[in-house]
């Protein structure tokens, strides 16, 4: 049963990354460059503004086509989302990262990647970087009873927050048995790739990887987030090195 589902994940994380978040396949707005993004507010989303740390990640002109994700700033200069964000680019010239008010940045290079978590971290290199909230980490698992979904909702123009819960269903990817990702009920669409899973105190303890009919929703757990932060380039606190 077990290898079961193992491979209906990475049969439906494939078929879901590959057209994940296509600008071409989604209906509705993305915001032209320097556009501030608004909130939207779903069904069992908290009340009040998405928050600063949120951003829209773009390819735009690439050979493999034009697509959105979502991400976070952990640190000043560093913003994390999902692999399947970037993967396949040859360059980072297509590459760009729009915040919610509007500021733009186009000289990115990918700093980290894990195609086994499903996360990149993305580096801004432009020479001044405004000053904006970075969001808060969660040391362990989550065992809040409420969790929030952020993302760019294409279909409804703007950052989306979606209420849920976990469900307790854990998979793996590919090959590997370690439990990598976390089933929740949160409602996701595509443009939410790589956008983070909250806290009630809009910490981070989860980045949305991919949804199908198969799997459910799924989020790379924290565990594997902090594993994969820890790579950079020594103890998570270095990041925050980043800000200087």
């Amino acid at each position: 049963m077990k290898r079961i589902l193992y491979f209906t994940f990475a049969v439906a994380l494939l078929v879901t990354t590959a057209f994940a978040d296509n600008l071409e396949l989604i209906p509705g707005h993305v915001p032209d460059d320097g556009e501030p993004i608004p909130t939207v507010m779903g069904r069992g989303g908290f009340s009040g503004r998405a928050p600063s740390y949120l951003v829209l990640v773009k390819v735009s002109g690439s050979p493999l086509g034009s697509w959105a994700g979502s991400g976070a700033f952990i640190t000043q200069r560093l913003v994390l989302t999902c692999d399947h964000n970037v993967r396949g680019l040859k360059s980072t010239k297509p590459l760009k990262i729009q915040c919610m008010d509007g500021t733009m940045y186009t000289n990115i290079e990918i700093a980290q990647r894990s195609p086994r978590y499903d996360l990149a971290l993305l580096r801004i290199k432009d020479p001044h970087v405004d000053r904006h909230h970075e969001i808060e980490i969660q040391d362990t698992h989550s065992t809040t009873p409420q969790i929030v979904a952020l993302g760019y909702d294409p279909q409804k123009g703007g950052m989306a927050l979606y209420r849920g819960k976990f469900d307790g269903r854990q998979y793996g990817n590919g090959r590997h048995r370690k439990p990598v990702f976390r089933g929740h009920s949160c409602k996701v669409v595509q443009g939410m790739s790589g956008g983070p899973l909250v806290d009630q105190e809009y910490c981070l303890i989860g980045v949305h990887s991919a949804s199908s009919k198969a799997t459910g929703s799924l989020a790379t757990r924290i565990e594997c987030i902090r594993e994969f932060l820890d790579r950079w380039p020594g103890p998570y606190d270095s990041l925050r090195m980043e800000k200087y």
